[in-house]
């Protein structure tokens, strides 16, 4: 199982868990503890098999969570190329997937953010992951295009082609 929280009303992260976390294993709001790793992927105290991921942007928060094992997620609205960021992290692959893209070039430079950011995030590495070094078209990494914004979730077990349930909590 594979689920998407999100919510775009403002929220605190520890919050927004909560409420997911309540919702997954139909429970009542309790209190957490919210514990990071070295590299500061977040996790749950004494919830070993409770696999979540927290992003945000602008107005909305997202939340994936996952049995299959480790997740990662990213959220961001559309972005204008950056050519410096392409030379120095992007892959030969991922650069020529960006430059060949015509008119939306701008949507597939963010996919490839939020996808390298989601498996990094996953990993558990945050920036010391060697970006350039990996690429994500080797890596089954899901996107999702909610509303204006492109969702990338990267999960142990995923493939692309596995359903993952999306839940709004706008009105909760």
């Amino acid at each position: 199982m594979v689920k998407l929280f999100y919510s775009n009303k403002i929220t605190n992260s520890t919050g927004f868990i909560n409420k997911v976390f309540s919702i997954v294993y139909n429970v009542d709001q309790c209190e957490i503890t919210i514990l990071h790793t070295p590299y500061g992927k977040p996790y749950l105290q004494g919830f070993n098999n409770f696999y979540f991921n927290i992003a945000h942007t602008e107005n909305i928060i997202v939340c994936a969570v996952s049995d299959y094992g480790e997740i990662g997620v990213d959220i961001e609205k559309e972005r204008n190329i950056n050519e410096k960021v392409i030379k120095r992290f992007f892959s030969k692959e991922e650069q020529a997937y960006i430059q060949n893209g015509g008119v939306n070039k701008n949507i597939r430079y963010t996919e490839i953010i939020t996808k390298k950011e989601a498996y990094s995030k996953m990993m558990g590495l945050g920036l010391k992951m060697e970006y350039p070094k990996f690429n994500v078209f080797e890596i089954p990494i899901t996107i999702i295009y909610l509303e204006n914004y492109i969702i990338s979730i990267c999960c142990e077990g995923l493939d692309q082609k596995s359903y993952i349930e999306i839940i709004s909590m706008s009105d909760m």
